[in-house]
């Protein structure tokens, strides 16, 4: 009886590790400042963010510039204030996986999600109705995302490569996404930095910077977080003036 219940207990941590190396988890990390994905996980009816100071789109100030409303358990619907413009699905599975997105505009355009876990890398696939595909493979130390590469079947001139920081305490700091035309590896096409601040377990806020194909100018957005990792402001910045705030309210 000792032996079965010990080998019946060996099994079961041997299975556990198994699943461990064949989790999806590690994607997760993308998402922790996702509204869409903060609402189903959360399952937080609608969300609207207000513009305090200056103009988002077509928003101005005391306007709702983002509204979200969630549509089933796992879909939310986004609507944006902007010129010509635009409405969003998102749609999660039931573990939290992204596994299908649209956006309309002038002309809808829909997009589905697969992911394959193989040993220390994780492929993602989305693929649209056009035979458009984005083909991601994102390559894993342990249990964190190390980085991710991207490519595009109709558009092979371009990759995407991103590479992820963390702390001691295994908190994602930064992120940096660079897009280089192949033809000419030395000519950057777009540079992305996100950093990420932490008080505790809790995430804070985050600071992106998009720069300018001159690599010096960018726009940046600060958006804070409440006590349960939910944004709740942001301010946009153009180099270093102030062009637009907003406020996010959940109900």
């Amino acid at each position: 009886m000792k032996y079965l219940l010990t080998t019946i207990g060996f099994v079961f941590i041997l299975s556990c590790q198994q699943k461990g190396k064949l989790s999806l988890e590690p994607l997760k990390i993308d998402s922790i400042d996702s509204i869409p994905f903060l609402m189903t996980r959360m399952q937080i009816d609608s969300v609207f963010e207000t513009v305090t100071y200056g103009q988002f789109g077509s928003a101005k100030e005391g306007e709702i510039c983002n509204q979200y409303i969630l549509d089933k358990r796992n879909t939310v619907i986004q609507k944006t204030k902007s010129f010509m413009c635009c409405s969003y699905i998102h749609r999660y599975d039931s573990l939290g996986f992204l596994i299908y997105r649209s956006t309309f505009s002038d002309f809808l355009a829909e997009y589905n999600r697969t992911y394959k876990r193989e040993g220390g890398r994780i492929i993602e696939l989305e693929k649209s109705l056009h035979n458009d595909e984005k083909r991601s493979v994102y390559y894993l130390n342990q249990t964190k995302i190390a980085f991710k590469t991207s490519r595009n079947n109709l558009d092979p001139t371009y990759d995407e490569k991103v590479a992820y920081n963390y702390n001691k305490s295994d908190k994602i700091t930064k992120k940096t996404t660079e897009i280089i035309n192949l033809k000419e590896l030395s000519n950057r096409k777009e540079k992305r930095v996100k950093t990420y601040s932490w008080v505790g377990s809790n995430l804070d806020q985050t600071n992106e910077k998009d720069y300018f194909e001159n690599g010096i100018d960018y726009y940046e957005t600060v958006t804070k977080f409440d006590l349960d990792g939910f944004p709740v402001s942001k301010i946009m910045y153009k180099n270093h003036d102030v062009i637009c705030k907003t406020i996010i309210i959940k109900y």
